[in-house]
């Protein structure tokens, strides 16, 4: 809703601006921060339609924070002309402006390097697990179904995937059946699971069910 609404604001945004109503029109653009905000809510915590709007808005709050922010400096520039004055004002506002624009593209760029740097991250704790597996292998004759079988036996306790507060829902490391088997965990956006090799901690990343899941070996 906060979204749609920051959305449908723009042609009454564009309105006051040619009216000459600054100051009405800067409250809809302090108001681009919160939405932006709900938008990088949805890539990290949601998953499905919820973080494809997300990530549909982030791309395209940069383009409505530059539309906005050229529609206000021609709204000054024509200021200037009848008046011969910039106000410390003015300048305030371009500098904010610029500064929700940078704001609003950042979001799209950095959340494939986190997403990169959660999945090795989590790369960093297969050797504990590896080991639990190998025990538990030499000793039952057989590779566990389930990791938590390796608890408490083989291992103190089991490991939680990294960046679990950016996911918003809980996520946990798991065992598929290849011999040896991997251990793998749901993406921070839930779109598509990370596959770790027990033998190198190598990364595999299975992006959707057409990938087969994380049910198949690599």
């Amino acid at each position: 809703m906060v979204v749609l609404l920051d959305i449908l604001s723009f042609p009454l945004y564009y309105r006051w601006i040619k009216s000459g109503e600054l100051q009405k029109s800067r409250m809809i653009f302090l108001f681009k921060p919160l939405s932006l905000l709900v938008g990088i809510y949805f890539i990290f915590t949601q998953f499905g339609s919820g973080a494809l709007f997300g990530a549909m808005y982030c791309m395209v709050a940069p383009v409505i924070a530059f539309s906005m922010l050229a529609f206000f400096l021609a709204q000054v520039r024509r200021d200037y002309k009848r008046s011969n004055t910039f106000t410390n004002a003015d300048t305030v506002n371009v500098l904010f402006g610029v500064l929700i624009i940078i704001s609003t593209t950042l979001p799209s760029f950095l959340f494939r390097p986190i997403s990169n740097w959660c999945a090795n991250a989590n790369s960093s704790k297969m050797p504990l697990i590896s080991q639990a597996v190998e025990n538990y292998h030499s000793q039952m004759g057989k590779y566990p179904e389930k990791i938590d079988e390796l608890f408490p036996e083989f291992i103190p306790s089991i490991p939680e995937p990294s960046c679990s507060l950016l996911s918003g829902s809980p996520r946990k490391f798991e065992l598929n059946n290849c011999e040896p088997p991997y251990v793998f965990v749901t993406t921070i956006d839930f779109v598509g699971h990370d596959l770790y090799s027990l033998k190198d901690g190598s990364i595999t990343h299975a992006g959707s069910f057409f990938d087969q899941g994380p049910y198949f070996c690599p």
